[in-house]
């Protein structure tokens, strides 16, 4: 990954993933959102819950400028997102979708208001290692997290 990147190519990077996953949802029968036993197995809904999460905890690094988020981000990575599913197992289809869809909104409104310099910088981010980038801790969750859950989701179709 390299040392620092442009505001614009970060932001191409994750519309372009980001759209590669909306249009695979746009094609996608409402059967494969749904688990009907209520069972521990994940499904699209619970994909685009887990999906929402990640991008909700950017909107709070990028609100405050600061790496601030969930305490769960201190567990291992299985269990913090086995407690994501829990969390969301009953939220219905709509609201996920829904609530997907504003937070990524409000996530890419966000990094408009960034500065590339603040982006490649630290620094600019309170609590921040000085060896992370800003734009990588967002990059990770979102363009390098969206085709791990693609890859998911045609799973589900075969």
């Amino acid at each position: 990954m390299p040392e620092m990147i442009g505001k614009k190519e970060l932001m191409d990077n994750i519309r372009s993933s980001h759209e590669e996953l909306e249009s695979l949802l746009s094609d996608l029968p409402i059967i494969h959102y749904k688990n009907a036993d209520g069972g521990e197995e994940w499904t699209t809904r619970d994909v685009m819950a887990h999906v929402a999460w990640y991008e909700a905890e950017m909107v709070k690094v990028l609100e405050s400028s600061a790496l601030v988020g969930s305490q769960w981000w201190y567990l291992p990575l299985e269990e913090r997102n086995k407690l994501i599913h829990q969390a969301y197992m009953m939220e219905d289809l709509e609201s996920v979708l829904e609530n997907e869809k504003a937070t990524y909104s409000r996530m890419m409104e966000l990094l408009e208001l960034v500065t590339e310099g603040a982006l490649n910088n630290p620094g600019a981010f309170k609590d921040m290692p000085v060896e992370w980038q800003p734009w990588q801790v967002i990059a990770t969750n979102t363009s390098e997290h969206y085709p791990e859950h693609i890859r998911q989701i045609r799973d589900f179709l075969k």
